[in-house]
Parts: structure tokens; sequence; C-alpha cells
């Protein structure tokens, strides 16, 4: 058997200064990923801006201007860093509710550095299938159409609206956040079988049991699971042991850490 690919792509990364009122220091900037990416191999990480995600969050010293402001102004910020930054390419955050940011991602998502959209419906109070649709009417007629969503069964979050909707757009990707982090474990899973659903994909990120990995990959397949780390509130070496230990074969290993995001990003 082959081992596993030496060039991994991590599709769930942040960068920033701030999540909620916790300063991050130095471990939420490009050196610190840069250093991340060096230990776990890592040749290209798609970030999004912790700032962006908290448009919705009353930092200390916020007005409701400044704290609005940071949805348009983090994703601006974020492409600066991936144009110097060779092996960085973003998300641009999108918060449905904002018709501003339909129009920042419509412009976006034209950039080669920009690969798709991240949505927070937690951090930015809206109940996606409220929204789902809409979301996936503008990504039908966007230049890339890979969607990503913090996937957990919290009231905001809900896999199932998006993994129900999904078949309707076979256009558009969807990746689900956090693999076995909702109430019950398997749900997300569970529910793209359910709802026989090609075209939605699982990460890695914050995963804590390699059991789940296990699992999903009998249930969906290895080509539609990708690796992801969470970073900075995860870090490579708190995922990959998970996946290299996990009791898959290499085969598998290499199609989660590398060439399913090669593919569906189409990068090299």
């Amino acid at each position: 058997m082959n081992k596993p690919s030496n060039r991994l792509f991590d599709v769930h990364a942040h960068l920033g200064d701030y999540w909620d009122d916790v300063e991050l220091g130095d471990r939420g900037q490009v050196a610190a990923l840069r250093a991340a990416q060096k230990t776990g191999r890592i040749a290209i990480s798609i970030v999004s801006a912790c700032e962006s995600l908290l448009s919705a969050t009353r930092l200390p010293g916020d007005t409701e201007k400044t704290m609005r402001q940071r949805l348009l102004a983090g994703n601006e910020k974020l492409l600066r860093m991936c144009i110097q930054e060779p092996s960085l390419y973003m998300l641009a955050v999108l918060d449905p509710q904002r018709p501003d940011s339909f129009e920042q991602c419509r412009k976006l998502l034209n950039h080669p550095r920009v690969l798709g959209v991240k949505l927070h419906p937690t951090r930015h109070y809206y109940r996606i299938a409220d929204h789902i649709q809409g979301i996936c009417d503008f990504l039908k007629a966007a230049p890339k159409r890979v969607l990503l969503m913090h996937g957990i069964n919290d009231g905001w979050s809900d896999p199932e609206p998006v993994i129900h909707i999904a078949s309707q757009y076979p256009e558009i990707s969807f990746i689900l956040a956090h693999l076995g982090r909702t109430n019950p474990s398997m749900l997300t899973v569970d529910l793209i079988r359910q709802y026989h659903a090609p075209n939605v994909y699982v990460d890695t990120s914050a995963m804590r049991d390699s059991g789940v990995l296990q699992k999903a990959v009998s249930i969906m397949g290895s080509d539609k699971i990708l690796f992801g780390t969470d970073f900075p509130f995860y870090l490579p070496k708190d995922i990959l042991p998970l996946i290299l230990n996990s009791g898959i074969r290499p085969d598998q290993q290499t199609q989660i850490l590398a060439a399913n995001a090669q593919q569906l990003f189409n990068l090299k």
C-alpha cells in the first residue's frame, strides 16, 4: 500500500486577533499558522477571518457600528494576507442577513485566492433553514460554488436543511464542518446517507474521536471527507493522529488529507 500524502491540505483554519473577548495574540497570526503548516506537512491552508465571524459579537469597547464593520473589513484584510502568502487561500465569510455581505462576496469570489464562502449561523444569529435557499440561489450564479458551514445542531447551524436542499443544487459543493461534534455524533453522516447527497462533504476540524472517522468512511466513503484542523483552536498535531491511527487504509487517508481538497478546490 502507498503511504499517505506528504503534502496535506487543511480546508478549515482561521486567522485573527480575537475570539470573543479573548485575545489570541501570536497564535492567531500568519507566523503561527506557517509554523503549524511546517510541523504538520500542510501545503495549503484555507482560512476564514475571525474578525468577520465576530461581526455580531460585542467585544470590549464596541459600538454597533464597529461591530458591524468587522464583517466586510475582516474579509478584505484576510484577502490581503492571502495575496502575500502562497500557502493561503480563503473562504469569504457571508452573513445572509446583510445585502452588503452578498455584494462583497459576489466581488470576492472572482479573486483567485477566494475559493468559496463560509457560513456561521451560530455566530451571526440566524437559522440556516430560513436562509439556505437564498444562499444557494446566490452561489448558483457565482464563479465559485463551494459553501462551508459550521455544522453543529444547535438550533442555528442544523445540518439537515443544508443536506435536504443539496440535491436541488448539484453545481454547489457543501462542506459541513466538525465531524462527530453533533448530537448524536453521526447525525450529519447519517443524514447524508438518508438524503443521498453526493455533493455534501464533511471535514475533520475539531474532531475528537477516530472512531467517528472510521464510521464515516464506512457509511459515506473516504472521498467525501476533508482534512480540517480548526486552527488556531486545534492544531495539526491534535487532528492528524486521529486520522493516521484510525485504522482506515493509507489510500483513504491520502484522499482525506490531500486528494479530495485538491480535486474539490482545483488546487495543485
